[in-house]
């Protein structure tokens, strides 16, 4: 059977983005050094979110919400507080 998360009030589901796992300069860096990130998509919101939207990239703090494992994917529940900034890409 499949799971989904459905989130609650003003909470909003979200996929992080991968770390960077070598540096500029080739350096490779193990899974155990490497920090979270502070960006990802919103896959979810509560019925009680106004100011994003499913596919939104989004900036938020890096150790925000609680990270979960649905079906075998890491996602990320936070606040709608705790997103900082919604990003915009521009040509």
């Amino acid at each position: 059977m499949r799971k989904t998360i459905e989130p609650l009030g003003d909470r909003v589901v979200l996929v992080r983005e991968k770390p960077v796992a070598v540096t500029q300069g080739g350096v490779h860096i193990p899974n155990t050094s490497q920090d979270k990130t502070d960006e990802g998509y919103v896959t979810a919101v509560g019925p009680n979110v106004e100011t994003v939207v499913v596919l939104d990239r989004v900036l938020f703090g890096k150790y925000s919400g609680t990270d979960v494992e649905v079906d075998g994917k890491h996602v990320t529940v936070m606040r709608e507080g705790d997103i900082i900034a919604i990003i915009k890409e521009h040509t």
